[in-house]
């Protein structure tokens, strides 16, 4: 048995391991978690199931086994389980599309509204679609840890009724969102580290604006607003579940012709400026009118999302309005003397809040990480080096309109 295994190790092929989903030579692979091993092959003409697919995958504990798709659905059929309006039907069809693809950047699905509004059970529905598990919905996380270990153990992460979101916690999302590694002692030794690398789309669920102080976790979130549950609309869940089990086949599908239209159409799309999460929006973009979206629909409603982002970031930040002030007044300064300026702007209250800058190191922060969501309303913020005296200076500039923040999308599509 030694003898085999040492045979194994170094003279043996070696495989990357895969979970739920894989891309092998250009084509996506979806596991369908049934006990013959079965998995969904896509490329660019079309997506058929296959016994003995190349990639290998493993299964972890919980997870549960996705039915068979069928032809001829469309996912409009998903349409009546969603209390969202049209926008935000957008957002979570290209988010179901780019869960299809492994290792390309995701945004992190927000979805927000009242209590009662529906937001469980899409988070449920939007996972059952892709990687349906046992337990698929979590709890927040109370350490980086735990987040680390539910994203080795599933391939969608959903946390379900957030209340808050720590910085550490908001910091690690932001990492698993657009690839990074995790690393920590391994356990029972003393030099050993163990060490996890990988992107993963999340789902958070919420009813406070989850990262409303953390202007780059929102630069990577999309925010589903869920409407108001009207008491006509509400069915019990034996029969939505029935009634969601009947199409649920049909409706995998079509999200599945619809990533085989996306691996057809992304050689030839093209995005002038493209945004943030650009890899995200180019494939969106290439999958959109095999998802029911206009041309340019599904890049104007994430632009859109993305503006309402940044208005968040900078409402919820209590510097907003005096660096709004001074901008329309033009500053040139080092940190120290704009801290001052600040200061005296506000009131005794608002300086001894915890969300105050309380240190010129501490504002530098601040303003670093609301850089991109100030430039997005116009206000310039430029950081130059050292002065004769040493001292870094800050200049702030208000723009007379705001950037624009529409692109250009040329695709040739056959």
């Amino acid at each position: 048995m030694e003898l085999f295994e040492a045979k194994a190790l170094f003279d043996g092929e070696e495989f990357p391991i895969n979970l739920r989903v894989a891309n092998h030579r250009g084509k996506l692979y979806l596991d369908l978690c049934d006990r013959a091993w079965r998995a969904v092959e896509i490329d660019a003409e079309g997506w058929r199931i296959v016994n003995r697919p190349p990639p290998r995958f493993h299964r972890t504990r919980g997870s549960q086994p996705l039915p068979a798709p069928e032809r001829g659905g469309s996912l409009e059929e998903l349409r009546g389980f969603l209390n969202v309006d049209h926008k935000g039907w957008t957002l979570i069809k290209a988010f179901l599309v780019a869960a299809l693809r492994p290792s390309v950047p995701c945004p992190i699905l927000v979805a927000k509204g009242e209590q009662g509004a529906g937001k469980t059970t899409a988070c449920r529905i939007i996972s059952a679609l892709i990687d349906p598990r046992t337990g698929a919905l979590r709890g927040v996380p109370r350490e980086v840890r735990d987040l680390t270990a539910a994203a080795r153990n599933s391939w969608i992460v959903c946390f379900d009724n957030l209340s808050h979101l720590p910085e550490e916690l908001a910091d690690a999302a932001c990492r698993l969102a657009t690839g990074g590694g995790f690393g920590g002692r391994e356990l029972y030794s003393d030099h050993d580290e163990a060490i996890f690398d990988a992107t993963r789309p999340m789902v958070f669920n919420a009813i406070p604006d989850l990262g409303a102080a953390r202007p780059d976790f929102l630069d990577r979130a999309v925010i589903v607003e869920f409407l108001d549950m009207k008491p006509e609309m509400r069915r019990d869940e034996a029969r939505f579940w029935r009634e969601f089990e009947q199409v649920r086949p049909r409706i995998l599908g079509a999200l599945l012709d619809a990533a085989a239209a996306g691996l057809r159409n992304l050689p030839n799309v093209r995005l002038d400026q493209p945004p943030r999460m650009a890899d995200f929006a180019i494939w969106v973009n290439a999958c959109e009118k095999s998802l029911g979206m206009k041309p340019g629909e599904a890049l104007t409603a994430y632009q859109s999302n993305r503006a309402e982002t940044h208005n968040l970031a900078l409402e919820s930040s209590p510097l907003y309005e005096p660096v709004a002030q001074l901008a329309r007044e033009g500053f040139s300064g080092t940190v120290a003397e704009l801290h001052a300026r600040l200061n005296c702007m506000m009131s005794e209250s608002m300086r001894r809040s915890v969300r105050w800058p309380k240190a010129p190191n501490a504002l530098s922060n601040a303003l670093r990480r609301m850089a991109s969501n100030l430039r997005a309303v116009g206000i310039q913020i430029q950081f130059s080096r050292a002065d004769t005296g040493g001292r870094r200076v800050v200049s702030l500039v208000c723009a007379s309109e705001p950037r624009k923040r529409s692109s250009v999308i040329v695709s040739d599509r056959q």
